[in-house]
């Protein structure tokens, strides 16, 4: 007797496993070369914010000022907390100095990898957001609290042996009149987020410790404000609602079936 076979559906033909790493690889030289690119814009915003200092320690006293009117300035007293134990400024300085790039690199060749739709949307938000915060770098250049003599801060990176930043911001690799938004907490919110949302599950919730631990080093390090992190959580929540609504939703529902 004949056996009869019949055709896949369409749409469902087997993918040649070689072909599907030729395409991962291409995608992964593409999205390295649009990461250099993102880095090569970065320098020239460094250099053109470098000799802005008095501009950027005119709009720390006026952030500063701006907090105390919403009573919002206590970034000091965070960090007076956090340094009555040695281990645990150690802790935040590798955290901030060590973890936020790597992490997010991994994340992100982890999306392009597994899940592919989800690494489109994650790329959307890193470079949108990213994007629209060295605008802001270069319009407003902020001085980081580490730099404000009189208000009692410490360089906790410089004072605990993470040699990070130069002394002469002019002459620093990194921008460091760039405190806002804090790129920091604004990529690990997107990461987190993402996360939760590609894992679905109330472990994955756990991926919010990620942006919390975070906000804690970026003020007790005196790298940022508060409002920095509020202005990057900001420009996340916008760039999430703008670039995509069909993920907003998605997550939504995601919420609510976890209620």
């Amino acid at each position: 007797m004949e056996q009869l076979t019949q055709p896949p559906p369409s749409g469902s033909e087997p993918v040649d496993p070689v072909a599907r790493r030729q395409r991962v690889g291409f995608e992964l030289v593409g999205e390295i070369v649009l990461v250099l690119g993102l880095w090569l814009g970065y320098r020239q915003v460094r250099h053109l914010t470098r000799d802005q200092a008095g501009e950027a320690f005119s709009n720390a006293r006026q952030v500063i000022g701006f907090e105390r009117a919403l009573d919002l300035f206590n970034e000091r007293a965070v960090q007076r907390f956090v340094l009555h134990s040695d281990a645990f400024v150690w802790f935040l300085n590798q955290y901030y100095a060590r973890v936020h790039l790597p992490l997010t690199a991994v994340f992100v060749v982890w999306l392009l990898v597994r899940h592919r739709d989800w690494y489109r949307r994650a790329r959307t938000l890193l470079i949108s957001v990213t994007a629209v915060g060295l605008l802001i770098h270069v319009t407003y250049p902020l001085a980081p609290p580490r730099m404000m003599r009189g208000y009692g801060f410490v360089d906790t990176l410089r004072q605990h042996g993470v040699d990070l930043y130069s002394a002469d911001p002019s002459d620093s690799f990194a921008n460091q009149f760039a405190a806002m938004p804090s790129l920091h907490f604004g990529w690990a919110v997107i990461v987190a987020v993402v996360f939760v949302s590609v894992k679905r599950t109330r472990a994955s919730t756990l991926a919010f410790a990620h942006p919390a631990i975070t906000l804690l080093a970026i003020v007790a390090t005196a790298n940022h404000y508060w409002l920095d992190a509020i202005i990057g959580l900001i420009l996340v929540v916008c760039a999430w609602v703008l670039t995509d609504r069909v993920w907003r939703r998605r997550f939504l529902g995601l919420a609510g079936r976890w209620r």
